[in-house]
Protein backbone atom coordinates (compact mmCIF):
# COMPACT_ATOMS: atom_id res chain seq x y z
CA UNK A 1 0.00 0.00 0.00
CA UNK A 2 2.91 2.29 -0.47
CA UNK A 3 6.01 3.22 2.24
CA UNK A 4 4.74 4.58 5.31
CA UNK A 5 7.08 6.82 6.91
CA UNK A 6 7.76 8.14 10.27
CA UNK A 7 8.17 11.25 12.48
CA UNK A 8 11.14 10.02 13.43
CA UNK A 9 12.32 10.75 9.66
CA UNK A 10 11.08 13.79 10.11
CA UNK A 11 11.56 15.58 13.52
CA UNK A 12 15.33 17.13 14.09
CA UNK A 13 17.90 15.87 16.19
CA UNK A 14 16.95 18.87 18.85
CA UNK A 15 13.32 17.70 18.88
CA UNK A 16 13.82 13.84 18.98
CA UNK A 17 16.61 12.37 21.01
CA UNK A 18 18.00 9.36 19.21
CA UNK A 19 16.48 6.64 21.68
CA UNK A 20 13.33 7.77 20.72
CA UNK A 21 13.58 7.17 17.30
CA UNK A 22 13.38 3.50 17.53
CA UNK A 23 9.92 3.44 20.12
CA UNK A 24 7.87 6.10 17.68
CA UNK A 25 4.78 4.79 16.22
CA UNK A 26 4.47 5.22 12.17
CA UNK A 27 2.85 8.21 11.09
CA UNK A 28 2.08 9.75 7.18
CA UNK A 29 3.50 12.66 5.69
CA UNK A 30 0.26 14.82 5.07
CA UNK A 31 1.17 14.27 1.09
CA UNK A 32 0.74 10.89 2.07
CA UNK A 33 -2.22 10.84 4.14
CA UNK A 34 -4.17 13.40 2.09
CA UNK A 35 -3.12 10.65 -1.07
CA UNK A 36 -5.01 7.97 0.79
CA UNK A 37 -7.83 9.88 1.74
CA UNK A 38 -8.22 11.06 -1.29
CA UNK A 39 -8.77 7.73 -2.89
CA UNK A 40 -11.15 6.69 -0.18
CA UNK A 41 -13.20 9.87 -0.41
CA UNK A 42 -13.29 9.15 -4.17
CA UNK A 43 -14.56 5.57 -3.66
CA UNK A 44 -16.70 6.61 -0.95
CA UNK A 45 -18.48 8.53 -3.05
CA UNK A 46 -19.21 5.52 -5.57
CA UNK A 47 -20.43 3.61 -2.63
CA UNK A 48 -22.76 5.84 -1.26
CA UNK A 49 -24.73 5.86 -4.47
CA UNK A 50 -24.43 2.30 -5.06
CA UNK A 51 -27.82 -0.19 -5.29
CA UNK A 52 -28.89 -0.95 -1.68
CA UNK A 53 -26.58 1.37 0.15
CA UNK A 54 -26.90 1.64 4.02
CA UNK A 55 -25.75 1.80 7.23
CA UNK A 56 -26.80 0.89 10.37
CA UNK A 57 -27.55 2.96 12.97
CA UNK A 58 -28.98 0.85 15.82
CA UNK A 59 -25.00 -0.46 16.74
CA UNK A 60 -24.55 2.78 18.86
CA UNK A 61 -27.44 3.88 21.23
CA UNK A 62 -25.46 7.32 20.62
CA UNK A 63 -25.79 7.60 17.33
CA UNK A 64 -29.15 9.50 17.86
CA UNK A 65 -28.49 10.90 20.92
CA UNK A 66 -25.36 13.15 20.44
CA UNK A 67 -26.06 15.52 17.62
CA UNK A 68 -28.98 17.66 19.10
CA UNK A 69 -29.03 20.79 16.90
CA UNK A 70 -28.47 18.80 13.82
CA UNK A 71 -25.01 20.06 12.86
CA UNK A 72 -24.05 16.56 10.86
CA UNK A 73 -27.15 17.05 8.65
CA UNK A 74 -26.08 20.99 7.59
CA UNK A 75 -22.15 19.49 6.94
CA UNK A 76 -23.85 16.84 4.86
CA UNK A 77 -25.58 19.61 2.57
CA UNK A 78 -22.38 21.21 2.02
CA UNK A 79 -21.32 20.98 -1.90
CA UNK A 80 -18.26 21.67 -3.74
CA UNK A 81 -18.61 25.58 -3.95
CA UNK A 82 -19.43 25.67 -0.23
CA UNK A 83 -16.44 23.83 0.45
CA UNK A 84 -13.94 25.87 -2.06
CA UNK A 85 -15.13 28.93 0.27
CA UNK A 86 -11.98 29.71 2.58
CA UNK A 87 -14.30 30.58 6.13
CA UNK A 88 -16.34 27.46 5.38
CA UNK A 89 -13.66 24.96 5.14
CA UNK A 90 -11.95 26.77 7.74
CA UNK A 91 -15.14 25.86 10.13
CA UNK A 92 -15.95 22.12 9.46
CA UNK A 93 -13.84 21.22 12.25
CA UNK A 94 -15.53 23.82 14.72
CA UNK A 95 -18.77 22.07 13.37
CA UNK A 96 -17.93 19.04 14.04
CA UNK A 97 -16.64 18.93 17.42
CA UNK A 98 -19.63 21.20 18.29
CA UNK A 99 -22.19 18.13 17.37
CA UNK A 100 -20.46 16.34 20.46
CA UNK A 101 -18.31 18.92 22.53
CA UNK A 102 -15.79 18.05 24.70
CA UNK A 103 -15.31 14.84 23.11
CA UNK A 104 -11.89 13.08 21.61
CA UNK A 105 -13.47 11.97 18.14
CA UNK A 106 -12.26 8.49 17.07
CA UNK A 107 -11.95 8.88 13.53
CA UNK A 108 -9.67 11.87 13.22
CA UNK A 109 -11.67 15.27 12.96
CA UNK A 110 -9.11 16.41 10.14
CA UNK A 111 -10.30 13.31 8.22
CA UNK A 112 -13.97 13.92 8.35
CA UNK A 113 -12.79 17.43 7.05
CA UNK A 114 -10.88 16.07 3.73
CA UNK A 115 -13.57 13.40 3.11
CA UNK A 116 -16.44 15.60 3.38
CA UNK A 117 -13.73 18.75 0.84
CA UNK A 118 -13.19 15.33 -1.46
CA UNK A 119 -17.48 13.57 -1.55
CA UNK A 120 -19.02 17.41 -1.75
CA UNK A 121 -21.96 15.69 -0.43
CA UNK A 122 -23.98 18.40 -1.13
CA UNK A 123 -23.27 17.86 -4.98
CA UNK A 124 -24.81 15.03 -4.49
CA UNK A 125 -29.12 13.60 -4.90
CA UNK A 126 -31.09 13.64 -1.71
CA UNK A 127 -31.36 9.40 -2.19
CA UNK A 128 -27.82 9.44 -1.84
CA UNK A 129 -26.92 11.69 1.04
CA UNK A 130 -29.08 9.73 3.35
CA UNK A 131 -26.54 7.24 3.26
CA UNK A 132 -23.97 9.63 3.77
CA UNK A 133 -25.30 11.39 6.48
CA UNK A 134 -25.62 7.86 8.42
CA UNK A 135 -22.51 6.84 7.74
CA UNK A 136 -21.24 10.36 9.27
CA UNK A 137 -23.61 10.13 11.97
CA UNK A 138 -22.03 6.25 12.44
CA UNK A 139 -18.49 7.42 12.81
CA UNK A 140 -19.13 10.65 14.54
CA UNK A 141 -21.18 8.73 17.90
CA UNK A 142 -17.86 7.01 18.65
CA UNK A 143 -16.44 9.90 20.50
CA UNK A 144 -14.91 9.58 24.80
CA UNK A 145 -14.73 12.71 27.08
CA UNK A 146 -11.38 15.06 26.19
CA UNK A 147 -11.03 14.94 30.24
CA UNK A 148 -10.81 11.15 31.20
CA UNK A 149 -8.86 10.22 28.01
CA UNK A 150 -5.22 10.10 28.29
CA UNK A 151 -2.90 7.57 30.50
CA UNK A 152 -0.46 8.06 33.31
CA UNK A 153 1.76 4.48 33.95
CA UNK A 154 3.73 3.83 37.23
CA UNK A 155 5.15 0.70 36.15
CA UNK A 156 7.53 1.51 33.29
CA UNK A 157 5.52 0.52 30.86
CA UNK A 158 5.32 3.25 27.59
CA UNK A 159 3.04 3.95 24.65
CA UNK A 160 5.41 4.95 21.89
CA UNK A 161 8.23 6.42 24.13
CA UNK A 162 5.49 7.93 26.22
CA UNK A 163 4.90 7.48 30.21
CA UNK A 164 1.89 10.07 30.25
CA UNK A 165 -0.87 11.73 27.75
CA UNK A 166 -3.51 13.83 28.43
CA UNK A 167 -5.69 15.01 25.71
CA UNK A 168 -5.96 19.09 25.59
CA UNK A 169 -9.33 19.48 27.41
CA UNK A 170 -11.04 22.60 29.20
CA UNK A 171 -9.60 24.89 31.88
CA UNK A 172 -10.97 22.33 34.86
CA UNK A 173 -7.65 19.82 33.24
CA UNK A 174 -7.71 16.33 32.97
CA UNK A 175 -7.80 13.59 35.11
CA UNK A 176 -3.77 12.41 34.03
CA UNK A 177 -2.97 15.70 34.16
CA UNK A 178 -4.76 19.13 35.90
CA UNK A 179 -2.23 21.86 35.59
CA UNK A 180 -1.58 21.80 31.83
CA UNK A 181 -3.95 21.68 29.43
CA UNK A 182 -2.51 18.43 27.21
CA UNK A 183 0.94 16.69 26.58
CA UNK A 184 1.24 18.43 23.00
CA UNK A 185 4.16 15.98 22.22
CA UNK A 186 2.67 12.71 23.22
CA UNK A 187 -1.30 13.26 21.58
CA UNK A 188 -0.14 14.90 18.78
CA UNK A 189 2.33 11.87 17.92
CA UNK A 190 -0.49 9.20 19.34
CA UNK A 191 -3.58 11.05 16.89
CA UNK A 192 -1.08 10.83 14.14
CA UNK A 193 -0.62 7.29 14.42
CA UNK A 194 -4.02 6.57 15.34
CA UNK A 195 -5.10 8.60 11.79
CA UNK A 196 -2.31 6.19 10.10
CA UNK A 197 -3.42 2.96 11.63
CA UNK A 198 -7.37 3.62 10.22
CA UNK A 199 -6.20 4.43 6.93
CA UNK A 200 -4.06 1.32 6.71
CA UNK A 201 -6.86 -1.08 7.92
CA UNK A 202 -9.38 0.51 5.71
CA UNK A 203 -7.13 0.07 2.52
CA UNK A 204 -5.87 -3.07 3.23
CA UNK A 205 -8.98 -4.71 4.40
CA UNK A 206 -11.47 -2.94 1.10
CA UNK A 207 -8.91 -2.26 -1.15
CA UNK A 208 -6.98 -3.54 -4.18
CA UNK A 209 -3.03 -1.22 -4.34
CA UNK A 210 -2.21 -1.09 -8.04
CA UNK A 211 1.25 -0.19 -7.90
CA UNK A 212 1.42 0.65 -11.58
CA UNK A 213 -1.17 3.25 -11.33
CA UNK A 214 -0.47 4.18 -7.72
CA UNK A 215 -4.62 3.76 -7.36
CA UNK A 216 -6.73 1.99 -4.56
CA UNK A 217 -9.90 0.18 -6.39
CA UNK A 218 -12.36 -1.31 -3.90
CA UNK A 219 -12.59 -4.51 -3.88
CA UNK A 220 -15.10 -6.52 -5.27
CA UNK A 221 -18.55 -6.43 -3.04
CA UNK A 222 -16.82 -3.65 -0.97
CA UNK A 223 -19.91 -2.09 0.68
CA UNK A 224 -19.94 1.26 2.30
CA UNK A 225 -21.32 -0.39 5.44
CA UNK A 226 -18.10 -2.54 5.70
CA UNK A 227 -15.75 0.78 5.40
CA UNK A 228 -17.83 2.77 8.11
CA UNK A 229 -17.67 -0.01 10.31
CA UNK A 230 -13.78 -0.70 9.45
CA UNK A 231 -13.01 2.68 9.95
CA UNK A 232 -15.02 3.03 13.70
CA UNK A 233 -12.91 -0.33 14.92
CA UNK A 234 -9.76 0.71 13.87
CA UNK A 235 -9.62 4.33 15.44
CA UNK A 236 -11.71 2.93 18.32
CA UNK A 237 -9.45 -0.16 18.92
CA UNK A 238 -6.32 2.12 19.17
CA UNK A 239 -7.68 4.46 21.20
CA UNK A 240 -8.60 1.76 23.69
CA UNK A 241 -4.97 0.10 23.21
CA UNK A 242 -2.51 3.13 22.85
CA UNK A 243 -4.98 6.51 23.55
CA UNK A 244 -6.68 6.35 26.89
CA UNK A 245 -6.55 3.62 28.98
CA UNK A 246 -8.92 2.86 32.31
CA UNK A 247 -8.44 5.00 35.26
CA UNK A 248 -8.70 1.95 37.65
CA UNK A 249 -5.94 0.06 36.58
CA UNK A 250 -3.17 -0.99 39.34
CA UNK A 251 -0.05 0.52 37.17
CA UNK A 252 -2.36 3.44 36.91
CA UNK A 253 -1.95 7.03 38.39
CA UNK A 254 -4.22 10.21 38.00
CA UNK A 255 -4.17 13.46 39.75
CA UNK A 256 -5.05 13.34 43.82
CA UNK A 257 -7.65 15.54 42.67
CA UNK A 258 -9.53 12.91 41.10
CA UNK A 259 -12.23 10.75 43.15
CA UNK A 260 -12.60 7.02 43.25
CA UNK A 261 -15.67 7.90 42.35
CA UNK A 262 -14.73 9.86 38.80
CA UNK A 263 -12.30 6.63 37.92
CA UNK A 264 -15.17 4.06 38.18
CA UNK A 265 -17.20 6.80 36.14
CA UNK A 266 -14.49 7.09 33.19
CA UNK A 267 -14.06 3.08 33.69
CA UNK A 268 -17.67 2.46 33.17
CA UNK A 269 -17.75 4.87 29.98
CA UNK A 270 -14.62 2.96 28.53
CA UNK A 271 -16.01 -0.36 29.10
CA UNK A 272 -19.62 0.82 27.23
CA UNK A 273 -17.64 2.47 24.14
CA UNK A 274 -15.58 -0.94 24.09
CA UNK A 275 -19.12 -3.01 24.32
CA UNK A 276 -19.87 -0.54 20.89
CA UNK A 277 -16.77 -1.47 19.22
CA UNK A 278 -17.61 -5.11 19.74
CA UNK A 279 -21.08 -4.33 17.76
CA UNK A 280 -19.06 -2.64 14.63
CA UNK A 281 -17.20 -6.11 14.49
CA UNK A 282 -14.36 -5.68 16.69
CA UNK A 283 -12.75 -8.60 18.45
CA UNK A 284 -12.39 -8.94 22.43
CA UNK A 285 -9.02 -10.13 23.83
CA UNK A 286 -8.69 -13.12 26.21
CA UNK A 287 -5.11 -12.00 27.35
CA UNK A 288 -4.84 -10.59 30.43
CA UNK A 289 -1.46 -9.82 32.06
CA UNK A 290 -0.44 -12.33 35.10
CA UNK A 291 -0.05 -10.77 38.48
CA UNK A 292 2.48 -11.32 40.75
CA UNK A 293 1.40 -13.90 43.47
CA UNK A 294 0.25 -13.78 46.22
CA UNK A 295 -1.37 -10.42 44.78
CA UNK A 296 -4.55 -10.75 43.67
CA UNK A 297 -6.80 -8.32 41.85
CA UNK A 298 -9.52 -7.95 40.60
CA UNK A 299 -11.30 -7.20 37.07
CA UNK A 300 -11.42 -3.84 37.82
CA UNK A 301 -7.81 -2.93 38.99
CA UNK A 302 -6.18 -5.57 36.67
CA UNK A 303 -3.02 -3.78 35.68
CA UNK A 304 -3.38 -2.44 31.97
CA UNK A 305 -1.32 -3.99 29.08
CA UNK A 306 -1.35 -2.51 25.49
CA UNK A 307 1.09 -4.42 24.73
CA UNK A 308 -0.69 -7.42 24.62
CA UNK A 309 -3.62 -6.11 22.05
CA UNK A 310 -3.36 -5.96 18.53
CA UNK A 311 -4.66 -4.01 16.11
CA UNK A 312 -8.68 -5.02 16.13
CA UNK A 313 -9.22 -6.31 19.23
CA UNK A 314 -10.36 -4.77 22.37
CA UNK A 315 -8.98 -5.64 26.20
CA UNK A 316 -10.74 -8.51 28.58
CA UNK A 317 -14.02 -6.85 30.28
CA UNK A 318 -13.26 -4.93 33.86
CA UNK A 319 -16.52 -5.30 35.82
CA UNK A 320 -19.79 -5.89 34.77
CA UNK A 321 -21.40 -4.99 31.78
CA UNK A 322 -22.51 -1.07 31.92
CA UNK A 323 -25.78 -0.31 29.98
CA UNK A 324 -27.01 2.75 28.08
CA UNK A 325 -28.82 4.05 31.22
CA UNK A 326 -26.13 4.32 33.33
CA UNK A 327 -23.68 5.76 31.45
CA UNK A 328 -26.26 8.21 29.02
CA UNK A 329 -26.01 10.72 31.64
CA UNK A 330 -21.94 10.26 32.25
CA UNK A 331 -21.28 11.01 28.35
CA UNK A 332 -23.74 13.40 27.06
Amino acid sequence: MGRRTSTKIKLTKKAWSSPMKGVRLPVYSRRERLWRTDALGSSVRTLVGAKGAKVDLTRSPFIKKHDPKRILRKMVKLGLVDLSRPKVASKIDDWYRAAWGAQDEFVRTSFVRDMLTKIAPGDLTAAVQKPFADALQSISAYRFPTRWSGFHFTDGTEIAGFSVMQHPTSATGGIWLTKLTGSGTAHNHLDEARLAEVLDAVLAKHFDYDAMSKTWVPKVGALLQDIVSTLIVSAGTFTFRNFTLPATASNMTTEKVVSAAEKLKQLKAREFMKDQLVAQGAVRSTKVRATVPPLKLNAIDRPAAPELLNPGEVSPRRGPIVTFAEIEPLML
